[in-house]
């Protein structure tokens, strides 16, 4: 009687992790779960659990190509917000060194 208690425990456990293998993702769950794409930190925890996702047979594989392709998509978009921001910075920078330089010309000049 323990073995075959044991044994439908057993089979229990197996069935509720099959179902939970099984488990669909629906909209709810992925916003719920998908970290916002507002930062690198965040798009790269998003990444790892789209792997996740997929490697546990809850993403096909086109769709977790789709989703990676956001991910790159954003982080390029991302990258170069960046790089227009300091840009900006550098620009400012060059202006007032010509300023400067340009101020120290006209006192040299008798």
């Amino acid at each position: 009687m323990t073995e075959r208690s044991g044994i439908a425990a057993y089979a229990s456990a197996g069935g509720r992790a099959s179902g939970r293998a099984r488990q669909r993702l629906d909209l709810a769950r992925v916003e719920r779960e998908l970290p916002p794409m507002d930062s690198a930190e965040h798009v790269k925890a998003r990444l790892e659990l789209l792997c996740n996702w997929t490697a546990a047979g809850l993403l096909a594989g086109s769709k977790a190509g789709a989703a990676v392709r956001s991910c790159e998509a954003w982080l390029k978009l991302h990258e170069h917000e960046l790089d227009r921001q300091r840009m900006k910075v550098l620009e400012q920078r060059v202006k007032e060194l010509e300023a400067e330089l340009s101020g120290r010309a006209l006192r040299r000049v008798p």
